[in-house]
C-alpha cells in the first residue's frame, strides 16, 4: 500500500468510526426496511400473525410527491452590457437553455424524485456529477455532464460537523467497481501497480440489506476517490483501492466540488440529516403489533371451544352438519366455552395513533385525499396547513437545486470547447452558435432557481385564465400567445410573427387613412 492510499484509507476509516458512532449505517438499513414493508425483521413472534399496515410508506410517498410537485427552472441572469460580439445576444438565454438540455438529457426530475425519498429514508440526498468522457455528441467533441447518487454512508467528507460542502477540507466517495473496470482504468492512467489490484468482500458499509449481497463469482473492489481544494482553491482528485492508485493526483479542471447535498431535517452541527421513517418506528411497529394482537384473539376465540363427556363421547366432531354419537342421555354431555370479549378500546387506540401520527408528520386525511371537501374554505384552510411542515424541506431541495446548476455550469466552462456547437432560441426559431466558455470561466453568471406554482393542474389554470382574459378583451392576442404555456399551440412563434407583421400592416393603413 502507497503512502497516498494508506493516508487515503485511513481518513475512509476515521469516516467510518464517525457514521457508526452516530449509528448512521444502522438506522439507514432499518429504514430501508420499514419503508419497503419488512417491518417484522428482527422480531421474535414466531407464533403469532404478523400484518404490515404500512403508514410509513404512504406519508412519505406524500411529502415527496408534494415538495416535487412545485415545478422549478434554473435560470442564469447576465448583465446585458457584458455580451459577446459575434456570438449569441443573449449569454444568460443560451447558459439557461444548456443546463435545461443537460437537465433534461439526465433525467433529473426522476433523479429528484428518487433522492428525495432516499433522504425522508436516510436523512441525505447526494449527487455525484462527473465528466463522461465517451458521451457522443454528434460532433467531433466528445464527453458531456454525468451524475449518479450517493448513500450517505458512502460520503466521507473532511469536516461532519460542517454542513457547506464547498468549505469541506476534503471530500471522500467509496464505490465498489468490477475489478477488471479498475485495471483497465488504471491501465490508461499508465499506473505500474494495476496487477496488483484484487476483488475484495469489502461490502459491509453500505446502504440497504442488499448492498451486502452480490453475485457468486462477480469480483468487484472497493475503491475511493478523494476530492479537495489546492492552495489556489481549485479542486483536485486522486482514485485508489487497497492495493494500488486507480488515478494520480491530478487537477479535475473545477472550482466547486462537483457534489450537491441537501438533508431532510437538519441535525444541529452535523453534516448528515434525520431521516423521517426512524423516527416514526415505534409508532409503526406499535400498529403492527397491536393488530397482530387482535388477529391472534380473533383466530383462537371467534370458534367456540367444545366441552364434551368424555364417558358418553368418545370421537367428537366439529364437522359442520356432522353428526356426534353419545351413550346415553345427552342432556350435559356437549357444551361451549363462551369466550370473553376483546374491548373496543385497543382499535379506538390503533385508530387515534394513526391519526395522530398522520397530524404530526404533516399528512392529515385531507391531504392525503381520504376525506371529501364539503365545507370548501374548511378544505382550503387545513390543505394549507399540512404543507407548513414541507416548507423547510422545500427550501433545502431548491438550495440543492441551485447547487447543481452552479455545478452544471462549473463543468460547462471548464470542459465545452469554443468550437462546439450549441442551440440557442425557442423551436420554432432556434439556432446553433459557438461560445468561448473558458472565457466565462471568471465572469459573474448569476444563477436563480424560480418556483412555479404548486399543484396538478397548474398549467390548465394559467390557460384557464388566459382564455377568460382574452375572451373580456383584457389582453390583446399576441399578448394571449405569449403567456401561453408550450405545447397547446403548434408553431407558436410563427403566429405570433404573423400576428405581429397583420397589426402592423392594419396600423399603417389607419395611419393613411388618418392623413387623408
Amino acid at each position: 500500500m502507497s503512502e497516498t492510499t494508506e493516508k487515503i484509507f485511513k481518513e475512509y476509516e476515521q469516516g467510518i468510526a464517525f457514521k457508526e458512532s452516530m449509528g448512521l449505517f444502522k438506522t439507514v438499513n432499518e429504514a430501508e426496511r420499514l419503508f419497503a414493508g419488512d417491518q417484522w425483521a428482527g422480531l421474535s413472534a414466531s407464533n403469532m400473525p404478523k400484518p404490515v399496515f404500512n403508514i410509513i410508506k404512504r406519508i412519505i410517498q406524500y411529502k415527496v410527491a408534494a415538495v416535487k410537485s412545485t415545478p422549478t427552472a434554473l435560470v442564469v441572469a447576465r448583465d446585458s452590457v457584458d455580451r459577446t460580439p459575434g456570438e449569441a445576444e443573449n449569454i444568460g438565454e443560451l447558459m439557461t437553455g444548456l443546463i435545461s438540455n443537460v437537465w433534461e438529457r439526465l433525467k433529473m426530475d426522476a433523479r429528484n424524485y428518487s433522492g428525495l425519498k432516499d433522504a425522508a429514508l436516510s436523512g441525505d440526498y447526494i449527487l455525484y456529477f462527473y465528466w463522461n468522457p465517451t458521451v457522443k455528441t454528434g460532433q467531433p467533441y466528445l464527453g458531456d455532464i454525468n451524475c449518479e447518487a450517493v448513500d450517505n454512508v458512502n460520503f466521507f467528507p473532511g469536516n461532519p460537523n460542517l454542513l457547506d460542502i464547498q468549505k469541506q477540507p476534503y471530500i471522500i466517495l467509496s464505490f465498489r467497481e468490477f475489478t477488471q473496470r479498475l485495471i483497465n482504468e488504471a491501465k490508461e492512467n499508465k499506473i505500474p501497480t494495476y496487477g496488483s489490484i484484487r476483488p475484495d468482500g469489502d461490502f459491509v458499509y453500505g446502504a440497504g440489506d442488499s448492498s451486502s449481497r452480490e453475485l457468486d463469482g462477480s469480483e468487484k473492489t472497493l475503491c475511493l476517490l478523494k476530492l479537495y481544494r489546492d492552495d489556489r482553491g481549485n479542486i483536485r482528485s486522486v482514485k485508489v483501492c487497497r492495493d494500488s492508485v486507480i488515478k494520480e493526483d491530478s487537477p479535475t479542471g473545477l472550482t466547486l466540488y462537483p457534489v450537491a447535498m441537501m438533508n431532510w431535517e437538519e441535525r444541529k452541527n452535523c453534516v448528515h440529516g434525520i431521516s423521517e421513517v426512524y423516527n416514526l418506528k415505534p409508532n409503526q411497529l406499535y400498529i403492527n403489533k397491536a393488530f397482530a394482537q387482535a388477529m391472534l384473539n380473533s383466530m383462537l376465540f371467534s370458534f367456540p371451544k367444545m366441552i364434551y363427556d368424555n364417558s358418553r363421547i368418545k370421537k367428537p366432531s366439529n364437522t359442520i352438519g356432522g353428526a356426534i354419537a353419545v351413550n346415553g342421555n345427552i342432556d350435559g354431555a356437549v357444551r361451549y366455552l363462551e369466550p370473553p370479549s376483546m374491548s373496543g378500546d385497543l382499535f379506538t387506540l390503533i385508530e387515534s395513533t394513526i391519526a395522530h401520527t398522520k397530524e404530526l408528520m404533516g399528512a392529515n386525511d385531507v391531504s392525503l385525499g381520504n376525506t371529501n371537501p364539503t365545507n370548501t374554505s374548511a378544505f382550503i384552510a387545513v390543505s394549507e396547513a399540512s404543507e407548513v411542515p414541507l416548507e423547510g424541506i422545500r427550501m433545502r431541495f431548491y438550495r440543492m437545486v441551485e447547487d447543481m446548476g452552479r455545478i452544471i455550469l462549473d463543468f460547462i466552462t471548464s470542459f465545452y470547447k469554443k468550437g462546439r456547437l450549441v442551440a440557442f432560441g425557442s423551436d420554432e426559431n432556434r439556432k446553433y452558435v459557438t461560445v468561448d466558455f473558458a472565457a466565462l470561466k471568471n465572469k459573474i453568471l448569476n444563477l436563480k432557481v424560480d418556483v412555479g406554482p404548486a399543484g396538478q393542474y397548474t398549467e390548465a389554470i394559467a390557460v384557464s385564465t388566459l382564455d377568460k382574459l382574452l375572451t373580456a378583451g383584457k389582453i390583446s392576442f399576441v399578448q394571449y400567445l405569449e403567456r401561453i404555456p408550450d405545447g397547446y399551440i403548434p408553431a407558436k412563434q410563427k403566429l405570433i410573427e404573423e400576428n405581429l407583421i397583420q397589426q402592423s400592416k392594419e396600423t399603417e393603413k389607419g395611419n393613411e387613412n388618418a392623413e387623408r
